[in-house]
């Protein structure tokens, strides 16, 4: 059975993941003008989730900083939230015609875009998204489905 590494430096077998969104977006340079939004969702690597939340965190310290009134005021949890969704959907969005493409330049600039609805419907279609491709469990018509595949390729493998 082969590791990791060496099925890794195998050619893919499967195009990366995406999925694409419609939305529709805002730019603040033109008046508050609305645009609608072609884009692509693709995963977000285990330590880029974990650079998302702690990026956020570093905006919110800043932006909740200590006064002379209080030594450590309170993050609320729905700034906390809306500051995670940003800092992930400007790593998952990305342009269809070149997924390695970042859609936005900056946190700020898709913050700017979007508001907090149309970027939480956006992080819930991204969840959604995650857990179809990854499933906890797997259901019986999906287990029903593999091996039926299974034994079709067990079957052409015999002599």
């Amino acid at each position: 059975m082969p590791q990791l590494h060496e099925i890794f430096s195998q050619e893919p077998t499967l195009p990366a993941p995406k999925k694409p969104v419609e939305f529709k977006a805002m730019a603040k340079t033109r008046d508050g003008a609305l645009y609608n939004v072609d884009a692509v969702l693709v995963l977000v690597e285990s330590p880029e989730v974990r650079r998302a939340i702690h990026d956020a965190e570093l905006v919110l310290r800043e932006e909740y900083k200590p006064t002379p009134d209080v030594a450590q005021p309170p993050i609320p949890s729905k700034a906390r939230a809306d500051e995670e969704t940003y800092q992930m959907l400007v790593r998952a969005l990305r342009v269809p015609e070149d997924p390695r493409r970042p859609l936005a330049r900056t946190v700020i600039e898709l913050r700017n875009a979007l508001p907090a609805p149309v970027a939480g419907q956006l992080i819930t279609a991204y969840n959604e998204w995650l857990e179809a491709e990854f499933p906890d469990t797997m259901t019986m018509a999906a287990l029903g489905a593999l091996e039926e595949e299974a034994a079709k390729k067990s079957a052409a493998a015999q002599p």
